[in-house]
């Protein structure tokens, strides 16, 4: 308010009309500290102007570009609503760009590539973002034509010697001879191979360290994608698959399962730490998870064995996999919780948080029949962990019926399980029983070192089904002397008889705390809750 009131001039009130010009108003309040601002290049050298915000005053931008001196420029802004005079000046000072995001309609797409003819030496992110469908690196495929928009081999003069990160949506391709891949260290990329071979591209930036590829057509059939592929052979087809030594990060989001797989067999990435696959539309796994099982434990082999993995065949094959390192980050968490939504997360093409990335995730679907995916389940989760002994965290969603033998077929070979986490889905309950100890009937049983159960969804208030298998765990575990603690995550509500009968042979937790039920029985054990003495536990009171 104080500025507003002093400031007097009609450039400060035109500053007031947007939020990014309105720290300018701080020039307006006297000479010496106008002086000291338009004398500070570091000020005026980055120009963010977002999506929609309107047209950007060509004045204002002339003038940041002016009083940036030499200084780097770091831009983000939407070259629809620039004329070409200030494109042209913005390009003319291509020499100076630092980390730059350029949001563009298709149209406007080629003319401006054509004109990225200056070298660009201080240039170390580029990002080019299709506007008419958001901001990400999908937008707008469903109704993209099989054409692309190729980035020329001369952008920048090949001249882009700081290059690291470049992040194109579609349908921007980019030249496989182009001088400027060499330096490059992370490529998001959208890619058509109708128009542009991606392995050509890619055995031309031997540097990269991290690869997000998006790759589909306008028609996901099995005819489409075979002429495509059909296609692409001619172009680049190396002998031995291609080597990027450096590559520690790579994902993929894939309508097209056989492009994926046609990728997968040509890649050698040595170093790799983390993994990523999403493929929908798929029909046929055992290629697709033959290649994704060989990267899976290189990501072991270079970062850590598998601590905790998420199963799920709700939505499709969703197989993720934990470090110790990253359950710890996570908390110690469940991970039921967030492997459930990770494969409309992963086949959404969402970026992750850091927090709960994983090693590895492998999520696919395609095929309706839910049985389907038997096989697949059952060959990752017998192949996937380098060593079956270091997983200790187990999180499932199985909405099958499945019998002991089968889970044992499956589950078999993780004997070091100390953490189960499981839905109240129905088929779930044999796995219960799996887990059971019952020396007449089977005298061997899954999970021997398992400590803790943890049960997510809803129970009914007097147990129902659920309480029985999970007494019955409980009662003969405690009698083989490996009792267990059963803790209820993310229940609508806490029950009071469950809790009782289930503290007879077992540690009952709710969300990981101690609850203790109010009952005339224990009312001298109930503790004192902020001063308020027993009577203040009364809120937690459930039949």
């Amino acid at each position: 308010m104080i500025l507003r009131r002093d400031a007097n001039y009609e450039e400060c009130a035109r500053c007031s009309r947007w939020d990014q010009l309105q720290w300018l108003t701080v020039t307006f309040i006297c000479r010496r500290w106008r002086t000291l601002a338009l004398g500070s290049p570091l000020l005026w050298n980055s120009i963010y102007w977002g999506p929609v915000q309107g047209r950007p005053p060509d004045d204002w931008i002339t003038a940041f570009i002016q009083r940036s001196a030499e200084a780097p420029l770091d831009l983000d802004l939407r070259i629809s609503h620039l004329g070409f005079n200030i494109q042209d000046l913005l390009i003319s000072h291509s020499f100076r760009w630092r980390n730059v995001v350029f949001r563009a309609n298709p149209p406007h797409l080629p003319p401006l590539l054509e004109r990225l003819t200056l070298p660009a030496p201080h240039l170390e992110s580029f990002t080019i973002i299709r506007n008419d469908g958001g901001a990400s690196l999908r937008e707008g495929i469903r109704d993209l034509p099989n054409t692309g928009i190729l980035i020329p081999k001369n952008t920048f003069c090949g001249h882009a010697p700081n290059l690291h990160v470049l992040a194109l949506s579609s349908p921007i391709h980019m030249h496989p001879d182009s001088p400027i891949s060499r330096s490059l260290k992370s490529l998001n990329a959208y890619w058509n191979l109708r128009e542009c071979n991606l392995l050509a591209v890619l055995a031309s930036a031997p540097d990269l360290e991290s690869l997000h590829v998006v790759r589909t057509l306008a028609d996901c059939s099995a005819e489409a994608e075979q002429r495509a592929i059909n296609e692409t052979a001619g172009h680049f087809l190396p002998a031995d698959p291609v080597q990027l030594n450096r590559l520690q990060h790579f994902s993929v989001w894939s309508r097209l399962p056989r492009h994926c797989t046609h990728l997968l067999t040509h890649l050698a990435l040595p170093a790799l730490r983390r993994l990523g696959i999403a493929v929908t539309h798929l029909s046929q796994t055992a290629p697709l998870l033959d290649a994704v099982i060989s990267f899976a434990q290189t990501v072991q082999r270079n970062d850590a064995p598998v601590h905790g993995i998420f199963v799920s065949n709700y939505i499709g094959v969703t197989i993720v996999g934990w470090s110790l390192a990253q359950i710890q980050a996570m908390d110690h968490s469940p991970i039921v919780h967030v492997g459930q939504p990770f494969a409309r997360m992963a086949c959404g093409g969402n970026r992750l948080l850091p927090s709960v990335e994983p090693l590895f995730y492998f999520c696919c679907s395609g095929e309706k029949r839910r049985d389907a995916y038997v096989p697949v389940l059952e060959t990752a989760c017998r192949q996937i962990p380098r060593d079956p002994n270091a997983v200790r965290v187990l999180a499932v969603v199985i909405t099958m019926e499945r019998t002991c033998a089968e889970w044992h077929r499956t589950f078999g070979l993780w004997p070091a399980i100390e953490r189960l986490e499981f839905c109240e889905q129905v088929a779930s309950w044999t796995l219960l029983e799996a887990a059971t100890p019952n020396v007449a009937e089977r005298p061997t049983f899954l999970f021997p070192h398992l400590k803790k159960l943890v049960f997510s969804g809803q129970i009914k208030p007097h147990g129902g089904r659920a309480l029985e298998y999970l007494r019955t765990l409980a009662e003969n575990r405690k009698a083989a002397g490996i009792p267990i603690e059963v803790d209820f995550s993310q229940c609508a509500y806490r029950s009071a008889y469950v809790t009782r009968v289930l503290q007879q042979s077992a540690k009952v937790t709710w969300d990981g705390e101690e609850w203790m039920p109010f009952c005339l029985d224990n009312l001298e054990q109930i503790p004192d809750v902020d001063g308020q003495g027993v009577w203040g536990n009364m809120f937690d009171l459930c039949v």
